[in-house]
């Protein structure tokens, strides 16, 4: 039975960047929880300085609510992804790259005893490649906000924001999960069982309900984006000088 060493070397390439990134999400993970502990045990969260004695104060706690479970989901979608590459060659069946695309690289007859398996990843894997989605494109939002909050001293999001960014953020959530869903329900059973991309070429729906989804994920990406850069010219416009990114050394 053939290993990743005995296999060409695109697939070594695909097989090193999935563990390299599942290894750096893990790491980047702990981190971050161990800050947050830190600062929880320390009796604080508190990160930024306020713009003037009387202004508002945010906290890092909001985005550390949706970055710590978007490092979560990379890490585990990541290793989901190694493991089917490994078993995808093991089986010399066609490596994986996306959801929706597949590297062709074994002339044999493939193995598909290890069907059940794959598939069981493969849905695993994009169910935590959506949530990731949902969860960091909220942390970058919320941070955008509290930080010219905390520069410009006049709250933000406005309501406007709230409700706008709300209805696309659950749009991703909607849209994935559907696809998902709706995959996982024309997947069949057994070792006969269809992984999630190969559900989306041979399910008219599930192919649509993934299309809308990667559609709205780009729509998102871009409208949270230009809010962050709106917020960062509003923030290097009406900013106080000195405030923000600095951190308060708390008196007990």
């Amino acid at each position: 039975m053939p290993g990743i060493n005995d296999t060409t070397s695109s697939v070594k390439a695909i097989f090193s960047l999935d563990v390299i990134t599942a290894s750096l999400a893990l790491l980047l993970l702990v981190v971050a929880a161990v800050i947050v502990l830190t600062r929880i045990k320390n009796g604080h969260i508190r990160s930024f300085t306020r713009s003037s004695d009387t202004g508002p104060l945010r906290t890092t706690l909001s985005t550390h609510l949706c970055l710590i479970p978007a490092l979560f989901c990379l890490a585990v979608a990541y290793a989901m992804q190694s493991a089917i590459v490994a078993l995808q060659v093991n089986s010399q069946l066609p490596t994986s790259i996306t959801a929706a695309f597949a590297y062709h690289y074994a002339d044999g007859d493939s193995d598909a005893s290890s069907g059940q398996t794959i598939s069981i990843l493969t849905f695993t894997q994009q169910l935590a490649a959506i949530l990731f989605t949902f969860f960091l494109t909220a942390a970058v939002w919320l941070h955008s906000n509290n930080l010219t909050t905390n520069g410009t001293n006049v709250n933000s999001p406005s309501k406007l924001s709230v409700i706008w960014n709300a209805l696309i953020l659950t749009a991703i959530l909607a849209f994935g999960l559907a696809a998902w869903g709706q995959g996982l329900s024309v997947r069949g059973s057994g070792q006969n069982a269809m992984s999630f991309p190969d559900t989306i070429t041979d399910d008219r729906i599930t192919r649509i309900l993934f299309i809308v989804f990667r559609c709205v994920v780009i729509f998102t990406s871009t409208s949270v984006s230009i809010e962050v850069l709106r917020n960062y010219l509003n923030l290097k416009s009406n900013g106080t000088p000195g405030v923000g990114l600095e951190q308060v050394p708390i008196h007990h």
